[in-house]
């Protein structure tokens, strides 16, 4: 059991290693790549630092992943360049970048309700993950695409320095409500899936 299940790690990494030599320098992946180093540095500087100045680089930053997240699939349409390396990292990059985010504000001292509410999208980001895991990849349709909107929308207004209650908490209301609505669907999406 524990021979196969390494094989399979194996010969993952082996094709990831392929795809990455070959498609690592194409235009919409390397955005996708400094996208993810992108939320890291967000991540770190949340961590690091509370000073105003810094919460306006981090704002300033996180708007950078946010529109980042739709130029390299665009290009990669309009280039001709989708890679199955791009389909691998940019999901990837995605989830890493709003899970971190999200985590850390979740111990950055919120309003209980707001705190919450930040906790249950986690929740649902780590359930459609799961569910893609289990599914082999998942259809992006109009409801994921929603969430994202409302819930990048959501932490970009958590993020911002000025001070902007109750908006936050109404958006963020609504990006749980589309989150619960899009695990739903995914889960009715997998099930379809493996009875084909």
């Amino acid at each position: 059991m524990f021979k196969k299940f390494w094989n399979v790690v194996q010969e993952s990494y082996r094709y990831f290693n392929e795809q990455w030599k070959k498609d690592w320098r194409k235009i919409p992946n390397v955005i996708t790549e400094l996208r993810f180093f992108l939320g890291l540095v967000v991540g770190m500087l949340m961590i690091l630092s509370d000073s105003l100045i810094i919460k306006w680089i981090i704002f300033g930053l996180f708007t950078l992943v946010v529109l980042t997240d739709k130029l390299d699939g665009y290009l990669a349409r309009k280039l001709d360049q989708i890679t199955e390396l791009g389909k691998v990292i940019d999901p990837v990059a995605d989830k890493t970048s709003m899970l971190l985010v999200l985590i850390i504000l979740s111990f950055k001292g919120l309003q209980p309700l707001l705190q919450i509410l930040v906790m249950a999208i986690i929740f649902c980001e780590l359930v459609v993950a799961l569910i893609s895991v289990i599914a082999k990849g998942l259809l992006v349709n109009w409801i994921g695409k929603t969430r994202m909107v409302i819930q990048c929308l959501a932490v970009l207004l958590l993020l911002f320095p000025i001070d902007l209650n109750p908006v936050p908490m109404g958006v963020m209301i609504i990006a749980v409500v589309i989150n619960l609505i899009s695990v739903c669907s995914h889960i009715y999406e997998a099930i379809q899936k493996t009875k084909m």
